[in-house]
């Protein structure tokens, strides 16, 4: 899942996600990955860019969001034009079969972030191409799926566990 609180603290101007329909898990704070977008927007972030592997997805979920100022659909194809983002959120199941589509090198900047919502073997083609285009960061979903993990068990027994030795633990068994 997009952790939405990461993404706030960093203050990128421009971020890029895919699968906007995506309905989150539970115990996110947001139901679908659409309205995680609304809050990035309300917050100042100066321009989202959706791109999905349908021209009319891209094109819907642009619409639903309701800033055309800010809010653009572009497609696969258009992506070496845009020029670089300061954070690239990979949403998409498409890598889990280890297939990447195309990514232009000329997305990624000095100050460029790359998160992979995925985790394990399922990350490693998204965060390999991010690692060799030159990414400040490439960091994948595990830390993510621990918090919400942490946020479900709050909201079912009133208490948050620690978080930072199961992150570890399943740490240690992915890398």
């Amino acid at each position: 899942e997009m952790d939405l609180d990461a993404i706030l603290a960093r203050k990128p101007a421009i971020v890029l996600v895919d699968e906007l329909a995506h309905r989150n898990a539970a115990g996110s704070r947001h139901e679908r990955r659409w309205q995680d977008v609304v809050e990035l927007l309300d917050a100042g972030i100066d321009a989202l860019y959706i791109v999905n592997r349908t021209a009319q997805n891209a094109d819907a979920l642009a619409d639903l969001l309701g800033d055309p100022k800010r809010v653009h659909a572009r497609y696969l194809d258009d992506l070496p034009a845009l020029g670089e983002f300061d954070l690239i959120v990979n949403a998409t199941s498409a890598t889990r079969g280890g297939e990447l589509p195309h990514l232009p090198m000329s997305m990624v900047g000095r100050r460029t972030a790359a998160v992979d919502l995925s985790y394990g073997e399922a990350a490693i083609p998204f965060l390999a191409w991010a690692r060799a285009h030159g990414c400040h960061d490439a960091i994948d979903g595990l830390g993510m799926l621990v918090e919400q993990a942490a946020e479900s068990f709050e909201l079912w027994h009133a208490v948050r566990p620690d978080t930072d030795h199961v992150y570890a633990d399943l740490r240690a068994h992915t890398d």
